[in-house]
């Protein structure tokens, strides 16, 4: 590439001109781990072929802030992944068919939604577990849909809840993916509360260990509502896939506080009517770009 000063070719990995001294603004990609730094590294690289770490694609994670409690938007980036679970997967569905899925970049919200973020759009808390770090439950798909709107309103970004395969592709932690059975371990007990475990009742969000995002709760303390309608995936290597479009039923996902480790795989489909209010689900955001 040519210096912008000078003119002069210089190397693509150069941060200074070596002719004037300028300082290199068009360095492609930038690995941010601080042992390594090397630059000029192709946009469409995803990792550092020095030290191996992830890369940013020109979008990071951000905190909100609404009325006073901050949360955090996890960003998201995209790529294919398998969604549904192999024949031999312990506690498997015959709804949960294997099918490659392709994603776009987005947002994830960190936790679940918490009783204080709630109460700070809302106005006022619900739910039968009470403590601004809990996750809010009790809480319907359309009562979920009132709530975002009003955030819509608040923050002036088009927030909603995640897609089916959003919300499949971050708990199995996206291109960062181990492939565990649940979201960040193969043992529940490091990173859900479930029926073995919980004494019948939430927990504090992050109270866990995260998954492979930084991303906590996917798996048990609450079911989370997605936007999409209960129905048969669609088996045509969709990108971005919105669900079937129309039916009587909505999916949430990730098991709960009540609930056998079988249905806190990443993997583990349920639904129910857009009215169900029950005290172990909730839900949490997301945010295309």
């Amino acid at each position: 590439m040519k210096c912008p000063s000078c003119k002069k070719d210089i190397s693509n990995s150069s941060r200074f001109c070596n002719y004037c001294g300028s300082k290199i603004d068009n360095q492609g990609k930038i690995c941010q781990n601080s042992a390594c730094g090397k630059s000029g590294l192709p946009e469409e690289a995803l990792f550092c072929p020095d030290c191996g770490s992830l890369l940013s694609k020109g979008f990071e994670s951000f905190i909100e802030t609404v009325n006073g409690v901050d949360f955090v938007m996890v960003a998201i980036n995209g790529g294919s992944f398998l969604m549904g679970s192999p024949p031999i997967e312990k506690g498997r569905s015959l709804d949960e068919f294997q099918h490659k899925v392709t994603l776009s970049d987005y947002f994830i919200s960190e936790t679940p939604v918490t009783q204080s973020l709630w109460e700070s759009v809302v106005g006022r808390r619900v739910g039968n577990f009470k403590g601004d770090n809990n996750p809010v439950e009790s809480i319907s798909w359309n009562r979920c849909q009132d709530f975002i709107e009003r955030l819509k309103q608040l923050t002036e970004k088009k927030y909603q809840l995640p897609t089916e395969a959003q919300w499949e592709f971050a708990a199995r932690g996206g291109i960062c993916s181990k492939g565990f059975i649940y979201s960040g371990s193969n043992d529940l007990d490091n990173v859900g509360f479930y029926i073995d475990n919980c004494y019948n009742k939430t927990f504090h969000v992050k109270s866990m260990l995260s998954n492979e995002l930084g991303i906590y709760d996917m798996s048990g303390n609450v079911w989370e509502w997605c936007q999409d309608w209960y129905g048969e995936y669609d088996r045509n290597f969709p990108t971005d896939p919105q669900g079937v479009s129309s039916g009587e039923l909505r999916v949430f996902r990730g098991g709960s506080w009540s609930r056998e480790p079988k249905d806190c795989r990443n993997a583990n489909r349920c639904c129910g009517e857009s009215g169900l209010s029950r005290s172990n689900i909730g839900f949490r955001l997301a945010l295309s770009l």
